[in-house]
This record gives C-alpha cells, structure tokens and sequence, in this order.
C-alpha cells in the first residue's frame, strides 16, 4: 500500500494537498465576502446563484477531506474489512443502479451492466466493493466525457484459480499512453481531464487501496475503439 505519512513528508505532495484544499475554502471565502459587503444590492436570482456556488464549493472540500481520511486510514490500516461470502453481482448492480439516480440527463450518459452469470458468490467487504465501483463510475461519468459506460462482469479461469474480474468500459476520449500506468496514484489526473472538471486526484489511489486490502489487482487500458477499460481482479 502507499505509505500516506510518506506523501505528507514529500513537499511537492503536501503542496498539492494544500492546493487541492485552498481551492475550494478560497471560493467560499470570496463568494461569501461578496454576498456579505453587497447583500441589499443583489438580485434574488444573483444570490441564489452564489449560495449554490458556495454549496459546490463546500460539498467538494468536504469530499477532498474524506477521501484524505480514507487513504490516511488505508496506510495505517484502520480500516476494519468485514468479509463476507456475497453474490458480487447484486453489490456491483447496486453501485450502477445508486450512479444512475445521479445521472440528470439520461440522453446524455447510457449506464448499464453486463454479465453473463446468474449468480457469483465470493468472499469481500460489500460497503468497500461498492464504493470502488461506484468511484469508478462517478470517475469516468465526471471525466471521459463518455456517452456509453458499460459495467461488466466476468468470472474466468486463470492458471489454477478462479477470478472475478469487474471493468468499468468508456467510449469517452481516454487517457494518454504514458499516463496509465500512474493513475492509480494520489493526485494523479489525465492531462486531457477538463480543468472546470477535475476533482481532487484521490478517488482512484482509493479504488486501488480498496482493490489491495482485497488481495486483487487493478490495471487501465484504452480500448482499440476508443475510450477506456479500468479493470479489476478479485480470487474467488
């Protein structure tokens, strides 16, 4: 796992956590500045559209530290897994179904789910799964600007165990060759990624710490057609 105590004592990583958090309290402070010194003065419409700013603002630094406590949790592991032997099918279906209530515009983003298997029972920490699905989804809904995103599950033979191997599959415009291979670290993002979109970088070095403390493996890879798979492997 990545040693979390590690990117603190590395200046370039404590500055970009700084940036990460400077961000959002920045644009709280000055849109609630600029309410405060012209409060009489502003249009109903011009107020509510600042305090919906400042509520944007707010959600995204509450989800910055979160996800901070999380990894800081991971490196120390504190975090208490309960294993349990569950048909991963239903948990990852529940991950798709909870993203797709998020979806606004059902015109602009066709989530859906595809496996061939009734039922595939394997021992994990249900809560931890379906947040890492989920995170993978809201990832590539927020940032491959895909319209297409199709979950899939698989259930193979590999050497002399048996695998289950879940990919989140994007049509969306994918991610530099070079790049793949370092996603997967905290703050981390495509350089193709919309600047107005980018998140905190630490949604997907959560995917693989989850991914880790389950034993498995989790790898990226852009699809001959276009977009990209980010794949992960669990021993049944």
């Amino acid at each position: 796992m990545q040693d979390f105590k590690k990117i603190f004592n590395n200046t370039s990583l404590f500055s970009k956590v700084s940036h990460e958090l400077r961000t959002p309290v920045h644009g709280i402070k000055g849109l609630a500045e600029y309410l405060r010194n012209n409060w009489e003065k502003l249009d109903e419409k011009t107020k509510k559209s600042c305090m919906d700013d400042i509520f944007e603002s707010a959600c995204s630094l509450e989800d910055i530290i979160e996800k901070l406590f999380q990894l800081a949790n991971f490196s120390d592991n504190n975090i208490n897994f309960h294993f349990e032997k569950v048909d991963i099918i239903k948990v990852v279906q529940d991950a798709v179904e909870r993203n797709n209530l998020f979806i606004t515009d059902k015109n602009a983003v066709n989530l859906f789910l595809e496996c061939a298997d009734k039922e595939i029972k394997i021992s994990i920490d249900q809560f931890w799964i379906k947040q890492l699905v989920s995170n993978l989804i809201s990832n590539a809904i927020k940032h491959s600007r895909a319209k297409n995103i199709k979950v899939k599950i698989n259930s193979e033979k590999v050497a002399d165990s048996k695998n289950v191997v879940v990919t989140v599959i994007d049509d969306g415009v994918g991610i530099p060759s070079k790049e793949l291979g370092s996603i997967f670290e905290a703050f981390k993002q495509g350089s193709n990624i919309n600047e107005s979109l980018k998140g905190s970088g630490l949604g997907l070095a959560i995917c693989k710490e989850i991914v880790v403390a389950h034993g498995g493996e989790i790898w990226a890879k852009n699809n001959e057609t276009g977009g990209t798979s980010v794949s992960f492997s669990l021993s049944k």
